[in-house]
């Protein structure tokens, strides 16, 4: 085929089909631009929800942290009030003799 038999009606669909499949493949890659940002920023958003919770919940756990310290300062304490406690009362109950003797002694 001679370059001077081109038919130009011919040439111009084919650059009109070409330009069209140019536009067709330029906006189909702006779409997925903003489907890529639209994503990033969701992921961001959700990242930066899941710091924030994750946050909350490191607060959370040095609180309860912190009230398990305390209570087990007081569990301490109480055990060894009550070691103290249980050893006096141990020390003051009167022997079943000495009881014996009294209640013969002011009952005869």
């Amino acid at each position: 085929m001679d370059p001077g038999d081109l038919d130009l009606g011919n040439l111009d669909l084919t650059s009109d089909y070409l330009l069209d499949e140019i536009d067709v493949c330029i906006q189909g890659n702006l779409e997925d631009e903003i489907v890529q940002e639209a994503l990033q920023t969701r992921m961001e958003q959700m990242l930066n929800g899941f710091q924030t919770d994750l946050s909350s919940i490191s607060h959370e756990i040095q609180s309860l942290q912190k009230q398990s310290v305390a209570m087990n300062v007081k569990l301490k304490n109480r055990q060894a009030v009550r070691g103290e406690l249980s050893q006096f009362v141990d020390e003051m109950v009167v022997p079943e003799a000495m009881i014996k003797y009294a209640y013969n002694y002011l009952c005869y």
